[in-house]
Protein backbone atom coordinates (compact mmCIF):
# COMPACT_ATOMS: atom_id res chain seq x y z
CA UNK A 1 0.00 0.00 0.00
CA UNK A 2 1.56 3.43 -1.02
CA UNK A 3 2.45 5.93 2.02
CA UNK A 4 1.62 9.62 1.58
CA UNK A 5 0.21 12.28 3.98
CA UNK A 6 -0.01 15.85 4.35
CA UNK A 7 3.30 18.13 5.95
CA UNK A 8 1.58 21.09 7.33
CA UNK A 9 0.21 24.11 5.39
CA UNK A 10 2.23 27.08 5.18
CA UNK A 11 0.39 29.92 4.43
CA UNK A 12 2.22 32.71 2.68
CA UNK A 13 1.03 35.80 3.05
CA UNK A 14 2.79 38.34 0.89
CA UNK A 15 1.41 36.00 -2.11
CA UNK A 16 -2.17 34.93 -0.32
CA UNK A 17 -1.73 31.58 -0.87
CA UNK A 18 -1.77 28.10 0.86
CA UNK A 19 1.33 25.82 -0.23
CA UNK A 20 0.41 22.20 0.55
CA UNK A 21 2.78 19.26 0.42
CA UNK A 22 3.62 15.72 1.93
CA UNK A 23 5.61 12.55 1.48
CA UNK A 24 4.46 10.35 -1.39
CA UNK A 25 6.02 6.75 -1.60
CA UNK A 26 3.90 4.48 -3.61
CA UNK A 27 4.61 0.95 -3.64
CA UNK A 28 5.44 -0.69 -7.10
CA UNK A 29 5.54 0.68 -10.96
CA UNK A 30 4.33 3.65 -11.69
CA UNK A 31 3.84 5.73 -15.62
CA UNK A 32 4.54 9.53 -15.18
CA UNK A 33 2.94 12.21 -12.83
CA UNK A 34 0.50 11.27 -9.80
CA UNK A 35 -2.29 13.39 -10.03
CA UNK A 36 -3.76 14.86 -6.25
CA UNK A 37 -6.56 16.16 -5.34
CA UNK A 38 -7.13 17.50 -2.23
CA UNK A 39 -9.19 18.76 0.25
CA UNK A 40 -9.13 21.38 3.37
CA UNK A 41 -11.08 21.97 6.30
CA UNK A 42 -10.70 24.61 8.91
CA UNK A 43 -13.95 24.70 11.21
CA UNK A 44 -14.71 27.65 12.16
CA UNK A 45 -13.87 29.39 15.93
CA UNK A 46 -15.93 28.11 18.60
CA UNK A 47 -18.90 30.50 18.83
CA UNK A 48 -18.70 31.40 15.51
CA UNK A 49 -21.68 31.44 13.20
CA UNK A 50 -19.57 30.98 10.55
CA UNK A 51 -19.19 27.45 8.29
CA UNK A 52 -16.29 25.85 7.91
CA UNK A 53 -13.37 26.81 5.35
CA UNK A 54 -13.05 24.78 2.32
CA UNK A 55 -10.61 25.17 0.45
CA UNK A 56 -9.74 22.36 -2.30
CA UNK A 57 -7.46 21.80 -5.44
CA UNK A 58 -5.01 19.84 -7.66
CA UNK A 59 -1.25 18.72 -6.86
CA UNK A 60 0.93 16.70 -8.47
CA UNK A 61 4.06 14.44 -7.32
CA UNK A 62 6.23 14.24 -10.08
CA UNK A 63 7.63 10.44 -11.68
CA UNK A 64 9.70 9.49 -9.68
CA UNK A 65 9.33 12.05 -6.96
CA UNK A 66 8.67 11.42 -3.11
CA UNK A 67 6.78 14.40 -2.21
CA UNK A 68 3.71 15.63 -3.69
CA UNK A 69 2.77 19.35 -3.73
CA UNK A 70 0.34 21.94 -4.24
CA UNK A 71 -0.97 25.47 -4.35
CA UNK A 72 -3.98 26.88 -3.20
CA UNK A 73 -4.63 30.61 -4.56
CA UNK A 74 -6.86 32.06 -1.38
CA UNK A 75 -9.17 34.95 -2.14
CA UNK A 76 -9.40 38.13 0.29
CA UNK A 77 -12.45 36.23 2.20
CA UNK A 78 -10.27 32.97 2.66
CA UNK A 79 -7.50 34.65 3.84
CA UNK A 80 -9.10 36.72 6.38
CA UNK A 81 -10.47 33.57 7.34
CA UNK A 82 -7.71 31.18 7.67
CA UNK A 83 -6.21 30.90 11.05
CA UNK A 84 -2.95 29.06 12.78
CA UNK A 85 -4.98 26.26 13.88
CA UNK A 86 -5.83 22.85 12.95
CA UNK A 87 -6.94 22.12 9.86
CA UNK A 88 -8.19 18.68 8.27
CA UNK A 89 -6.56 17.26 5.08
CA UNK A 90 -8.25 14.87 2.92
CA UNK A 91 -6.71 13.77 -0.65
CA UNK A 92 -6.87 11.32 -3.19
CA UNK A 93 -3.81 10.09 -5.74
CA UNK A 94 -4.40 8.84 -9.43
CA UNK A 95 -1.79 6.86 -9.87
CA UNK A 96 -1.10 5.16 -13.30
CA UNK A 97 0.52 1.50 -13.18
CA UNK A 98 1.96 -0.38 -16.06
CA UNK A 99 0.34 -3.33 -17.70
CA UNK A 100 0.65 -6.95 -15.82
CA UNK A 101 1.41 -9.91 -17.89
CA UNK A 102 -1.04 -12.30 -17.31
CA UNK A 103 0.38 -16.06 -16.99
CA UNK A 104 -0.23 -17.87 -19.67
CA UNK A 105 -2.98 -20.35 -19.75
CA UNK A 106 -2.89 -23.67 -19.83
CA UNK A 107 -3.24 -24.08 -24.22
CA UNK A 108 -0.54 -22.79 -26.00
CA UNK A 109 -1.54 -18.99 -26.45
CA UNK A 110 0.97 -16.71 -26.04
CA UNK A 111 0.13 -14.25 -22.57
CA UNK A 112 -1.10 -11.28 -23.80
CA UNK A 113 -0.32 -8.08 -21.59
CA UNK A 114 -3.24 -6.23 -19.68
CA UNK A 115 -3.38 -2.53 -20.53
CA UNK A 116 -2.26 0.25 -18.10
CA UNK A 117 -4.77 0.92 -15.27
CA UNK A 118 -5.23 3.64 -12.74
CA UNK A 119 -5.23 2.90 -9.27
CA UNK A 120 -6.34 5.12 -6.59
CA UNK A 121 -5.35 5.95 -2.48
CA UNK A 122 -6.68 8.22 -0.37
CA UNK A 123 -5.63 9.53 3.19
CA UNK A 124 -6.86 12.05 5.80
CA UNK A 125 -5.38 13.35 8.56
CA UNK A 126 -5.53 16.47 10.79
CA UNK A 127 -3.06 19.19 10.41
CA UNK A 128 -1.60 23.07 11.77
CA UNK A 129 -1.79 25.56 9.71
CA UNK A 130 1.76 27.63 9.62
CA UNK A 131 2.18 31.35 9.62
CA UNK A 132 5.92 31.77 9.41
CA UNK A 133 5.34 35.59 10.21
CA UNK A 134 3.52 34.83 13.45
CA UNK A 135 6.13 31.94 14.27
CA UNK A 136 9.05 34.43 13.66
Amino acid sequence: MPHSAFDNPIFDESRRQLDVRGPFVPDGDVLGDVTVRFLLIQDPPKGSAEGPLTLHRVGTCSAGGSVWSGTVALSEDEASGLRPDTIRGIATAVIVRPAVVQQPPPDPAPPSPDPPFMDTFTWCVSRTVVFPAIAA
